[in-house]
């Protein structure tokens, strides 16, 4: 019975979703109602906003969302991003690297709509290597979101991250082979068949080369302080923000216009902090119902896979929704009360990660891919003929990738 009311308040999140509401409302609304529906009196209520209001990564999580949308205003406001493509573009001799630079530099920023912003430099080098428009749009889906995977400024990295109480470069370790292969994989499929013939590099290539590192230091800094140095990610990306200011300042050519509170804020979004924090909340609900803990591992004990689990949640959250945070902020709670080692639950919320990314990414409602295909003057089933060996090779690549960690890792 406790599943099947678990059940009823993600079904009751689905809804409201579908229904247009926002996700962060929905998320609290069936945790409230999944407390309800439970049993839960008020002493139960307020045990669970006592340690949902005293936990540290609550805060630190939605620093961490202002900080990384204070360092995304800044470089595309200043012009940085332009200038960092202008850069790439007098660096690399082959227009092949270019098509998939173009996405990969704006994925960077994580930005609402950040696939829409590359469809102009994909579709510049489209045009001159005479690629059909299908083809365009899933090169520019792939080099957006094959890095987010394993990259830390990533709304479902930083949120598993919350969830589950690991370190950035922990669970990095266990996602990298996932992003690297679709890099890869993406490659083969879609860019490597192009014919192209190489310019002859430019007479300034090494200033160029240098001037584009110089632009990229912003993100890198931010990376290096928060992976490899352990820093706070809010700090770390504010330090990048700082280096990134430092850099639009730095010339009267460049200096920007508007006030330094339009540059930092402009492009804050109240609701991409509430619905991490709902995912939060969510996550508090399941940890106060003792039963629902009880249960899952009774369901493992009787030899259902929690796998399965994973998959279903995933896809019928992710599918419908076009949300990977949704899916992710669903799966993961209920995914690693099935673990019973600290390196298990870095696997099932790797898991997650994975199954969810697969239906978001593929979703028809995938806002990305509603914007890239109007772009390139496209439909869905022209992309999905394009992903006809992508699909399978990325999925099966899953399967082996969560077999290794399982039977290997962390057996």
């Amino acid at each position: 019975m406790i599943l099947i009311k678990l059940v009823l308040s993600v079904v009751l999140l689905l809804a409201m979703v579908i229904k247009k509401i926002g996700p962060h409302i929905a998320m609290f609304a069936a945790s409230v109602f999944l407390m309800i529906i439970c049993g839960q009196g008020p002493s139960s209520f307020v045990s669970l906003f006592r340690d949902y209001f005293t936990n540290e990564s609550v805060y630190n999580m939605a620093l961490t969302i202002v900080a990384i949308s204070m360092l995304s205003s800044v470089m595309n406001k200043t012009g940085i991003m332009n200038r960092m493509m202008d850069s790439l573009s007098e660096t690399v001799t082959d227009p092949r690297f270019t098509l998939m630079f173009a996405p990969f530099i704006i994925g960077l920023l994580t930005v609402a709509g950040g696939a829409y912003m590359s469809c102009p430099l994909v579709d510049a080098v489209g045009r001159d290597l005479d690629i059909k428009p299908s083809r365009l749009a899933a090169i520019n889906l792939v080099y957006r979101h094959g890095i987010h995977f394993s990259y830390p400024l990533a709304s479902t990295f930083y949120m598993t991250v919350a969830l589950i109480g690991c370190t950035n470069g922990e669970l990095m370790a266990v996602t990298f082979p996932l992003a690297l292969f679709m890099l890869v994989f993406g490659w083969l499929c879609f860019v490597r068949p192009i014919k192209a013939e190489k310019r002859a590099p430019g007479e300034h290539r090494l200033r160029s080369t240098g001037r584009f590192i110089l632009l990229v230091s912003p993100i890198i800094i931010a990376l290096i302080l928060a992976v490899g140095v352990g820093l706070r990610m809010p700090l770390a990306v504010l330090a990048g923000t700082l280096v990134a200011l430092a850099i639009a300042y730095s010339n009267a050519g460049t200096r920007p216009k508007e006030s330094l509170m339009k540059l930092l804020f402009g492009g804050f979004n109240i609701k991409t902090v509430l619905v991490v924090l709902a995912a939060l909340f969510f996550k508090e609900v399941i940890g106060h119902i003792p039963e629902i803990g009880a249960a899952l591992t009774g369901l493992a004990d009787s030899g259902m896979p929690p796998e399965l689990v994973v998959v279903l949640v995933c896809m019928l959250t992710a599918l419908p929704t076009g949300s990977n945070s949704t899916a992710v902020a669903i799966a993961n709670p209920i995914a690693v009360s099935f673990a019973q080692t600290p390196g298990q639950v870095i696997m099932y919320a790797a898991l997650c990660m994975a199954c969810g990314f697969m239906g978001y990414y593929f979703s028809p409602v995938h806002m990305c891919q509603l914007l890239t295909l109007e772009y390139f003057k496209t439909d869905f089933s022209e992309l999905l003929k394009e992903y006809k060996v992508f699909m399978p090779g990325l999925l099966a690549f899953i399967a082996v990738w969560y077999l290794v960690l399982k039977l290997v890792v962390f057996a």
